[in-house]
C-alpha cells in the first residue's frame, strides 16, 4: 500500500492539472497564470507513488479536452509568457503515463486526443512486444532481444505506450542540432513510450515504429526536454528512418525511449548521396579542365599578351582559374574525408573555400571593370604598375575581408558551419555573405556588358582603338557575355535551394552548375579566344613537321643501312 504522504502528493498533482483546465475554461484573460500551474512543483516532481486508475484516467480525459482547445487563442498568449508550458505539460503526461499500479496491469484508455495501453510482461515472454492505436496510423514493436537485455530486477516490467493527437500543434517550432536546415510542417500526433522495471524507469532500448500517411521527405524525431533552455525541441540523436513496408510509411528505430514524432520537410531535398555524388563527379570534371587551362596557358602565353588589354584580361583570368582550382580541390576533399562539422579542418577548409570562391568572382569584377575603363575611355592608356596593383588588391583583399568578417561575426555564435558540410550555414545569415557579393559582382558585369554592347553598335567606336585593341576588347566582351549570365543563373538557383520550394530541380541544376564552372572557363574563357586558338595552332603546327621530319630523317637511315647489306 502506498504510503499516506504519497497519495497526498498524488491528489495535489492530479489537482494542479485540474486547476489548469479551470484557468482555461473559465476565460482567464492571464496565459501566464496557466502555464504556471502546469509548472508547480507538484505537476513537475518525480512521484514515488502509483496512481489508481480513477486519477490516471480522469487526468487524461482533462488532457483531451485541454488538447481541443485553440492553439492561437490558448497556447500562443501562454507560451509568449513561459517559453517552457506545453514540453512541461507533455513531460507530466509522460510521467504520470507511466505511474499506474502494477495490479491495474493490463489498461486501455481510447479518447479522441488521447490513446493509452499498457501490459505486464514477465522474463520468459517468448515475443516481441507489439501495439497499434485504433483509428491511428502508428505501430510499435519493440523486439525480443531488447526486452531480453532488460535487468528484471522484479521479475516483471510494464510498458506504457501512448498516443497524444493535436499535440504537436502547440509544442514550439525548435529543432536541435541536424534539423535546421530544412523547414517542416507541425507534426499532428505524438508517440509516447516508457518502461518501468519495478521503481525505476527503463531508457534505453530499441524501438521500432512505423508511422503512416508519410509522404516527402520524413525525420525521425523525439521530443528532447533539455534543449533552448527548458522550452524543448525536437531532435534525431540516436533515430534512424527507414522505409515501411507499406508505401507511403516511414519506419522509425531509436534506441531511446521518450516521445517521438515525424517530421516531413515542406519541400523534398534530393537525396544526399546522389547530390554528394555528382557533386563528386562534377569538381573532379571542373578540377582537370583548369589543370588544362593551366597547361594551355603555358604553351600559349607569350603569344596572347601582345597588347596591354590582353594582358590584363588574361592575368585576371589565370588568377580565375588558381582560386576555383584551389577552391574545388579543398571542397572535394571535405567530401572524400568527410569531416565533421566540429573538426579544426572543416573550419579551416570553409573558410578557405569562401574566399577562394569569392576571390574567383572579384577577379571577374576586375576584368569587367578594366573593360569599362577601355570602353568610357577610349584613348587612355592603362599603365601596368597601377592597374595590376589595384586588381590584386581587389583581387584578394577584398574578398579576404569578406571571409574574415563573416568568420568572426557568425562563428562565436555557432552559425557558421552547416552541421552537415563543411560550408557557410544557410540559417544563421552566413551563406549570404557569399551569395549577395557574388550576385552584385554579376549584376556589375550586366551593366558593363549592356554598355559594351552600345558603345561597340556605335560609328564613333571604329575611330578609336587600333584594330588589334578592338579584338582584345570583343574578346573580353565574349567571354563576359557568356560566363557571367551562367554563373548568375547558378546563384540565383543557389537562393532558390534555400526557399521554401515544391521541386528538386533547383538541388540538381545548382549542383551540376556550380561544380562545373572551370569546364565553362576552360570552353568559353580559354579555348574560344582567337588569340588563343591560333597560338595553339602554330604550336602544334611547328611540333608536328619537326616530330615528322625526325621519323623521316630515322626512316631514310634504317634504308640506307638495309641497301648497303
Amino acid at each position: 500500500m502506498p504510503c499516506v504522504a504519497c497519495w497526498i502528493a498524488d491528489f495535489l498533482l492530479h489537482t494542479s492539472a485540474l486547476l489548469s483546465l479551470l484557468l482555461i475554461f473559465s476565460g482567464e484573460s492571464d496565459p501566464s497564470k496557466v502555464a504556471h500551474s502546469w509548472r508547480s512543483p507538484w505537476a513537475l516532481s518525480p512521484i514515488g507513488a502509483d496512481l489508481s486508475v480513477e486519477w490516471l484516467q480522469d487526468f487524461l480525459m482533462a488532457t483531451n479536452d485541454l488538447l481541443e482547445l485553440d492553439p492561437n487563442t490558448i497556447w500562443a498568449p501562454a507560451q509568449a509568457g513561459v517559453p517552457s508550458v506545453s514540453s512541461a505539460i507533455l513531460q507530466t503526461v509522460e510521467s504520470l503515463g507511466r505511474s499506474l499500479c502494477s495490479s491495474d496491469h493490463p489498461f486501455y484508455l481510447t479518447l479522441p486526443n488521447v490513446q493509452l495501453q499498457t501490459q505486464l510482461l514477465g522474463p520468459m515472454t517468448p515475443e516481441d512486444y507489439s501495439v497499434s492505436f485504433t483509428h491511428t496510423p502508428i505501430r510499435v514493436k519493440i523486439p525480443h532481444h531488447a526486452l531480453a537485455q532488460l535487468a528484471w530486477k522484479t521479475g516483471r516490467v510494464s510498458i506504457t505506450s501512448m498516443v497524444l493527437n493535436k499535440l504537436g500543434h502547440i509544442l514550439p517550432m525548435n529543432y536541435g542540432q541536424g534539423l535546421r536546415d530544412l523547414l517542416y510542417t507541425t507534426p499532428d500526433l505524438v508517440f509516447s513510450n516508457s518502461i518501468k522495471d519495478g521503481n525505476q524507469t527503463v531508457t534505453k532500448v530499441e524501438i521500432i515504429m512505423d508511422f503512416g500517411g508519410t509522404e516527402g521527405t520524413p525525420t525521425c524525431v523525439f521530443w528532447d526536454h533539455n534543449l533552448f533552455q527548458g522550452a524543448g525541441a525536437w531532435s534525431k540523436e540516436g533515430c534512424e528512418a527507414r522505409a515501411g513496408d507499406i508505401s507511403s510509411t516511414t519506419q522509425c528505430v531509436c534506441l531511446h525511449l521518450t516521445s517521438f514524432s515525424v517530421l516531413m520537410s515542406r519541400h523534398s531535398v534530393p537525396d544526399n548521396l546522389t547530390l554528394t555524388l555528382l557533386s563528386q563527379v562534377g569538381l573532379g570534371a571542373s578540377i582537370l579542365s583548369l589543370l588544362l587551362c593551366l597547361g594551355v596557358y603555358r604553351v600559349v602565353w607569350r603569344a596572347i599578351v601582345r597588347n596591354k588589354i590582353s594582358y590584363f584580361r588574361h592575368v585576371a583570368l589565370l588568377n580565375v582559374v588558381l582560386c576555383l582550382l584551389a577552391a574545388d580541390t579543398l571542397f572535394l576533399g571535405t567530401l572524400l574525408v568527410s569531416l565533421g562539422p566540429h573538426s579544426p579542418l572543416c573550419l579551416a577548409a570553409t573558410f578557405l573555400c569562401h574566399f577562394f570562391y569569392l576571390a574567383a568572382f572579384f577577379w571577374m569584377l576586375a576584368q569587367a571593370l578594366v573593360l569599362a575603363h577601355q570602353l568610357l575611355f577610349v584613348f587612355h592608356q592603362l599603365s601596368k604598375h597601377y592597374v595590376l596593383p589595384i586588381m590584386f588588391v581587389l583581387g584578394y583583399l577584398c574578398p579576404l575581408g569578406f571571409a574574415g568578417t563573416t568568420l568572426g561575426l557568425y562563428l562565436p555564435q555557432g552559425q557558421y558551419l552547416q552541421e552537415n558540410a563543411c560550408w557557410l550555414d544557410g540559417k544563421g545569415g552566413a551563406i549570404y555573405t557569399f551569395v549577395g557579393p557574388v550576385i552584385g559582382i554579376v549584376g556589375v558585369n550586366g551593366l558593363v556588358l549592356v554598355m559594351a554592347v552600345v558603345k561597340l553598335l556605335r560609328p564613333s567606336l571604329s575611330e578609336g582603338p587600333q584594330i588589334e585593341k578592338r579584338q582584345a576588347l570583343l574578346g573580353v566582351i565574349k567571354a563576359l557575355f557568356i560566363l557571367m549570365p551562367i554563373f548568375g543563373l547558378t546563384w540565383v538557383l543557389g537562393l532558390a535551394t534555400l526557399m521554401d520550394g515544391g521541386s528538386k530541380i533547383p538541388h540538381y541544376l545548382f549542383t551540376v552548375l556550380n561544380t562545373s564552372q572551370g569546364i565553362f572557363i576552360l570552353l568559353f574563357g580559354c579555348l574560344m579566344d582567337k588569340k588563343v586558338q591560333e597560338a595553339l595552332l602554330k604550336h602544334f603546327c611547328c611540333i608536328l613537321p619537326a616530330v615528322s621530319s625526325v621519323f623521316l630523317q630515322a626512316t631514310n637511315g634504317v634504308n640506307d643501312l638495309e641497301s648497303s647489306k
